[in-house]
């Protein structure tokens, strides 16, 4: 089997996958899998060339924002309902399949996710403590800004900031156009007006009234209140970092990202702390921000040869699996199969069993439109508008007009 995929070479969690692999042939003797890929900056173009000219791989892993685009190149990906079903992985304690909006195709699952993702703000206790802040206070955008100002601090009188109140990675990074869509979503801004399809240029919308307030709310923080980290933190592991390092008490991070977490002991990652709804005041009342899930995935494409056919379903059965996703979730990886996250020891794998409970306590997942084609934009809009606007300073308005035009000529080519 050649499986293509770019989570090889992410540093935490090439161990695991490596374990998964060996396993996983061990069980199925005669099946060698070919497991290749690229790093992520490059896997996504470098996989559309490959299916374009007719290598496809027989299993290809995709993020969810380029799931749209690896559907529609070469003959897409097979549907997997029907063996989901055969084999019980949706419901009770295995998948929810609300969860797979962002890999369905005409109504069928055709992707299978790696584990779970979320999204929300970690604190760090020990600075809120000192603040004499109460994180279960803060409810709106602005109680997060008036605690960023308080946490905001020079304590050696040095005339530089040593504590950030708040860390914006401001570069370009999916974070950051994520977090910008967090705001804008609940007010009915994003891409395309509540997330609902038709998916079309005439129909998506950057510059919206609601997405430019929600994009000033995030220039403010950066440029008028000055509570944000400044420069550009561009890696996947600058949200993280910034508040590990203590350069900001509050991150909006991606929780499912924990490789930043994974090195803390129990009693360290105790002073980590949540925040999850953020409501945002728009025309005098009060809106919470939609629920925002995305993650990686697997799927079996249709030019799989026949005779590879049961290998890759074996494959895909051994993925869904709780040993499965338990070798994956001891690897770090935050699971999305209930009776896996339930088992971990929540001392040793606290940095895990944390996000997952956090996760679903606070996600409901409720079942939503795909936004596959908006998942094609981030990249573009994040390299281009979000930049102008938060590292450059220009005028959030103007930008997005400009981007307005940019993204509607992208979607028709």
């Amino acid at each position: 089997l050649n499986v293509a995929s770019e989570l090889l070479f992410r540093a935490n969690l090439k161990t695991p996958y490596q374990t998964f692999l060996k396993v996983f042939e061990e069980k199925n003797p005669g099946v060698k899998v070919n497991a290749y890929g690229y790093p992520l900056v490059d896997f996504h173009q470098k996989v559309i060339t490959e299916m374009v000219a007719g290598n496809a791989p027989d299993i290809l892993e995709s993020v969810a924002m380029t799931f749209f685009s690896h559907a529609m190149v070469g003959k897409g990906y097979m549907p997997l309902d029907s063996y989901l079903d055969q084999w019980r992985y949706l419901g009770g304690d295995g998948f929810d399949k609300a969860m797979m909006a962002d890999f369905t195709i005409d109504g069928k699952i055709s992707s299978l996710p790696v584990g779970g993702v979320s999204w929300g703000y970690a604190y760090w206790k020990p600075a809120f403590k000192e603040a004499g802040i109460r994180a279960e206070e803060l409810q709106t955008w602005d109680d997060l800004i008036a605690a960023a100002k308080k946490l905001t601090i020079d304590r050696d009188k040095d005339g530089r900031i040593d504590q950030y109140g708040l860390g914006l990675t401001t570069g370009r990074d999916q974070f950051d156009t994520m977090h910008w869509e967090q705001l804008a979503w609940g007010i009915d801004g994003g891409f395309f007006p509540s997330d609902q399809p038709p998916y079309t240029p005439d129909w998506v919308s950057v510059n919206s009234p609601a997405s430019v307030y929600a994009m000033e709310l995030l220039a403010d923080a950066v440029h008028k209140h000055k509570v944000t980290v400044p420069g550009v933190w561009a890696s996947e592991r600058a949200a993280t970092d910034l508040l590990m390092t203590k350069k900001a008490a509050i991150v909006f991070v991606h929780l499912g990202m924990i490789e930043g977490f994974k090195a803390l002991k129990p009693e360290e990652f105790e002073n980590i702390g949540w925040i999850r709804k953020m409501s945002v005041n728009w025309q005098g009342k009060t809106w919470k921000p939609g629920v925002n899930i995305g993650w990686q995935s697997f799927g079996i494409r249709n030019e799989i040869p026949r005779e590879k056919l049961s290998a890759a379903l074996e494959f895909m059965k051994f993925f869904g699996s709780p040993e499965g996703q338990t070798i994956l979730a001891e690897g770090g990886q935050m699971p999305i199969r209930k009776d896996v996250a339930g088992k971990l020891d929540p001392v040793k794998f606290k940095h895990v069993t944390d996000f997952f409970t956090f996760h679903s306590q606070q996600y409901k997942h409720i079942p939503r439109h795909s936004n596959l084609k908006k998942r094609e934009l981030y990249s573009r809009f994040g390299d281009t508008a979000y930049q102008k606007i938060l590292v450059e300073g220009q005028p959030v308005k103007a930008v997005l007009d400009k981007a307005q035009e940019e993204i509607v000529d992208i979607m028709k080519k």
